[in-house]
């Protein structure tokens, strides 16, 4: 059966029925335009500044330059005094990419930080490909003397059957941060609560490089004591929280905002 289909074979190659396909010779390169990347996350200094490389490539190669316009999408929430960008960028002849950068600095960056979200203007027969969303975040350095002061403290229980529970009802409660007169180091904050509901030993020892913080064991929360298990610190926000498990109810955080 086999020798019967190969010599049909080449009764028709011989007859030019048979024809090979070249798809090199049919494939068209797009008229396309597209950034190199969708997202892209930073960091910015408090007072300082950062910058990152873009690169744009083309679906093809021609033989003059080619040049395409970048615009701001009106969803961005970064203000225009932090970012800088050329207005558009110009791929070489020849050439299917072309590199820009992006200049961002601490200049009425908000402590929440931002995005800027990039756009290639359309032009011509040229498709474009999705934006560019840069997420910016502001690195603030640790300072000791930016969590003194006044609080609001709100808790909540974060995991296991109580998740979701407050003691308070999610309402929040004042407390006091203040140097602690024991500690010549500087590095310890002493938590006052008028309201009684953290007692015991609220001192918070931070470790000056990280920004990180414990609390003694022995703290109270409501009456239960916390087993400290770790801490955030938010220098720009002035924020700290702490969690630990309360007695026997399971995994919970208290949270300090600085008013």
């Amino acid at each position: 059966m086999i020798k019967h289909f190969l010599k049909l074979f080449v009764v028709l190659l011989s007859l030019g029925l048979v024809t090979s396909c070249d798809y090199d010779d049919d494939f068209v390169e797009p008229n396309y335009v597209t950034f190199d990347s969708n997202s892209i996350a930073i960091d910015v200094q408090e007072n300082g500044s950062n910058s990152r490389e873009v690169t744009i490539y083309t679906g093809n190669k021609v033989g003059t330059d080619r040049t395409f316009n970048l615009v701001v999408d009106a969803t961005s929430t970064l203000p225009g005094s932090v970012y800088d960008f050329p207005s558009s960028v110009t791929v070489p002849a020849n050439s299917n990419e072309v590199t820009f950068t992006v200049n961002l600095a601490d200049d009425g960056l908000a402590n929440s930080g931002g995005t800027l979200i990039l756009m290639l203007e359309k032009t011509g027969t040229y498709s474009t490909g999705n934006p560019l969303t840069l997420t910016v975040s502001k690195v603030c350095p640790f300072d000791i003397n930016r969590f003194v002061g006044t609080f609001d403290a709100s808790e909540v229980f974060t995991a296991g059957s109580n998740a979701g529970f407050s003691f308070l009802e999610g309402e929040s409660f004042p407390v006091e941060l203040a140097l602690n007169p024991d500690d010549a180091s500087g590095n310890s904050l002493v938590l006052i609560d008028a309201s009684g509901n953290i007692t015991g030993g609220s001192v918070l020892t931070f470790d000056p490089a990280t920004g990180g913080f414990t609390i003694p064991d022995d703290t109270m929360v409501f009456g239960r004591p916390l087993v400290f298990a770790s801490s955030k610190t938010d220098s720009c926000n002035e924020k700290l929280s702490f969690t630990g498990a309360l007695g026997a109810f399971g995994e919970y955080t208290v949270t300090l905002q600085k008013i």
